[in-house]
């Protein structure tokens, strides 16, 4: 089964209008905030963060941000936003991203440590995240979950998504392909694989 996945990829496209979120009580001794260059410098050098320095720097180039929930100076959960173009899935094969227009955002990395789980805090910063979205004119999320992530898929009804298509990733002979189901077309998803096709620059997507 896993080498099945391996070579064929389903995910669900799900949308939610911004401002609808499931929310949950934070704990006094944590903060959530859109996190700055300064706390991305902290994060990189927790080690257990999993984001590197060359990543922020050319996500936060690109003008995407990082809502992130702090214990101290700390980053314990973290999730990445775009509204434009990011990275998708990666394997051997292939370098696929994701493209989107107004008036959705794509959240595409995120990672809450392992001692912090269970508190829910994704749910505050899909508060916060929505917030400053909003202020820039946005109206949707949408994101992907893979058809056998059931944790994912269970957090994604509580707050209140929507199942808009599918989106369908596959290896034959060496050659990956991509379908977009029409529903998918129709939130103006677009993909394209970095491995064959002409690199888009980092400029192309500053905000």
């Amino acid at each position: 089964m896993s080498r099945l996945r391996s070579h064929f990829l389903i995910w669900r496209v799900h949308i939610r209008p911004l401002g609808i979120n499931a929310g949950s009580d934070l704990p006094d001794k944590f903060q959530v905030r859109i996190a700055d260059k300064e706390d991305m410098t902290r994060a990189v050098a927790q080690g257990d963060s999993e984001i590197s320095a060359d990543f922020a720097e050319v996500a936060m180039a690109r003008g995407d941000h990082c809502a992130a929930a702090f214990d101290g100076d700390r980053m314990i959960s973290y999730a990445w936003r775009t509204y434009a173009c990011a990275p998708f899935h990666a394997d051997r094969h292939c370098d696929v991203w994701l493209e989107i227009a107004p008036p959705f955002r794509y959240g595409y990395k995120a990672l809450t440590l392992p001692e912090f789980r269970g508190l829910r805090l994704q749910d505050q910063l899909i508060g916060v995240s929505d917030e400053l979205c909003l202020r820039r004119g946005l109206t949707h999320a949408l994101g992907c979950v893979e058809t056998h992530n059931f944790s994912s898929l269970r957090a994604d009804k509580k707050r209140g998504t929507v199942l808009s298509g599918y989106v369908v990733l596959f290896h034959i002979a060496g050659k990956t392909f991509l379908w977009r189901s029409p529903g998918a077309r129709a939130q103006g998803i677009r993909l394209f694989n970095r491995a064959v096709d002409a690199p888009r620059l980092v400029e192309d997507y500053t905000a």
